[in-house]
């Protein structure tokens, strides 16, 4: 069966796991989206990965990460401030797409 190609983003994607998880997407043959705080993170992700600045406690800085996205990997780990609204942002910004 083949498997279908998606576009994958991924939050929390310079984090150790979060690389990991860029890189084998990649490899899978899917387009990667990163969730990124600042552009200058997005330098240490692989070449393919497009990267977009946001901030998981500010639902209006989400709706160009998840825009065509297919699936969202969330490995973003905790942060005190994301913790308190990181799903419901994430839900808020893809309701708005």
């Amino acid at each position: 069966m083949a498997s279908r190609n998606m576009r994958v983003l991924v939050v929390g994607a310079t984090g150790s796991i979060g690389q990991l998880v860029v890189e084998e997407a990649i490899k899978q043959g899917h387009a990667v989206r990163a969730l990124v705080r600042s552009a200058s993170k997005a330098r240490q992700l692989a070449r393919e990965a497009e990267s977009v600045v946001g901030d998981l406690t500010r639902p209006e800085t989400l709706s160009a990460a998840v825009d065509g996205i297919d699936a969202i990997v969330f490995t973003h780990g905790r942060m005190e401030e994301a913790r308190r609204r990181p799903r419901l942002s994430i839900t808020e910004a893809c309701a708005t797409s």
